[in-house]
């Protein structure tokens, strides 16, 4: 923004919440600390400051509320243009998106729903146990998992995934 915007910016925040610690030094100072940022997201961040606090926000709580707008403000961005995508793309079969073997699905339900981490047979290409401390899924909870894993979108396990790996 303009020196002139966060002057104005630093003004109507010490209109809006007067009190002795208003001076020109430290409106000029407010000022300068925002002067680097975006001024559109500034005025809404400031707007929802207005709403929800009774003291005026200092410049790290104003820049907090600021970069949360920024989130939204990208987020809604990356909501119209999916919209906008889904509009001109022709419609896709319903199909999974990557070809994953259904007990992929059981196996996450049982590792992040039911917190159950007895091995499964698809884990190891001989079918057993690595140790003898290791127990083995018995088929009847293979099953189970597996028919409460059909509605599971395989994004949702990528996302879990790739937070717990890094």
């Amino acid at each position: 923004m303009t020196r002139d915007d966060a002057l104005t910016v630093a003004s109507m925040v010490a209109s809006h919440w007067p009190n002795s610690f208003w001076n020109v030094e430290t409106i000029d100072a407010y000022a300068v600390a925002i002067e680097e940022w975006d001024a559109d997201l500034t005025m809404k961040a400031l707007k929802r400051c207005v709403q929800e606090m009774e003291r005026f926000p200092k410049v790290a709580q104003l820049r907090a509320y600021m970069l949360d707008e920024k989130r939204k403000t990208a987020y809604d961005r990356a909501l119209e243009e999916a919209a906008v995508d889904s509009q001109r793309m022709p419609a896709k079969k319903q199909s999974r998106p990557l070809d994953t073997p259904e007990w992929v699905r059981g196996w996450f339900i049982a590792r992040v729903k039911h917190k159950d981490l007895r091995m499964w047979p698809q884990q190891d290409e001989r079918g057993h146990a690595r140790d003898a401390g290791e127990k083995m899924m018995p088929a009847d909870a293979l099953a189970a998992y597996i028919e409460e894993g059909q509605g599971v979108p395989l994004e949702m396990i990528l996302k879990e995934i790739s937070g717990v790996l890094g």
